[in-house]
């Protein structure tokens, strides 16, 4: 059985599925599919819950999708986690070192935590205030653009075919 991967997802990338972002899209849509199929798990701040409804560069979440959208972040796959005093707490410490919003320092203070917690692979967003951190190394694991992860096909040697 293949490993489940763990990603943490800032919200731009919830909301380039909810917006249906060209050559986006897809590609969340796939991870969804992943998860939902058990070979993923997504990790995100209770601060997601609200971000999603309006994010920079991005049209509103009208009141019919506010349905739509409660129904997704149901779905077990989602975890969720509070953001609580601490994490907000350090939070104010990537706002102040690397300069980062604080809605964005929420996120990022919010995958450390979990990432003390259970296994995280990277953490995904479609945001250049968190992939040009990536170099940094603040987390224990990458922050990149949102991607499938494929295993590598087991091809045997052809002397072992003899």
């Amino acid at each position: 059985m293949s490993e489940v991967r763990r990603h943490y997802w800032d919200s731009s990338v919830f909301c380039s599925f909810f917006k249906k972002e060209a050559k986006r899209w897809e590609t969340v849509r796939d991870l969804l599919n992943e998860a939902h199929a058990g070979r993923g798990e997504i990790i995100t701040s209770s601060f997601a819950l609200v971000e999603v409804l309006k994010l920079k560069d991005h049209k509103p979440v009208t009141e019919k999708e506010e349905k739509q959208l409660t129904e997704f972040f149901e779905y077990p796959f989602i975890k969720i986690v509070n953001a609580d005093r601490n994490i907000c707490e350090r939070a104010r410490l990537y706002c102040w070192r690397h300069s980062m919003a604080s809605k964005d320092a929420i996120h990022m203070a919010t995958a450390e935590f979990a990432g003390k917690l259970v296994t995280i692979h990277g953490l995904f967003s479609w945001d250049e205030d968190f992939t040009r951190l990536e170099s940094k190394h603040l987390l224990n694991f990458p922050i990149t653009v949102p991607f499938l992860h494929q295993s590598l096909l087991k091809l045997e040697d052809s002397e072992n075919e003899k």
